[in-house]
């Protein structure tokens, strides 16, 4: 990813999402901006939901 020409590491879709639902169950989800936060992420991404299941069971 680059951002103003630099170029950045970021989590992919899957990685990232699972850290959302890791956080958010964690805190038994008390605020509301976390739910939709999962819900653009996988809106918005193409998530590898194979991938994400071996992240989650790694």
């Amino acid at each position: 990813m680059s951002i103003y020409d630099t170029q950045v590491r970021s989590l992919r879709a899957e990685e990232l999402l699972l850290i959302l639902c890791v956080h958010g169950s964690k805190h038994v989800w008390e605020e509301l901006k976390w739910v939709c936060d999962v819900t653009e992420l996988i809106r918005a991404q193409q998530i590898g939901w194979m991938r994400l299941l071996q992240l989650a069971e790694d």
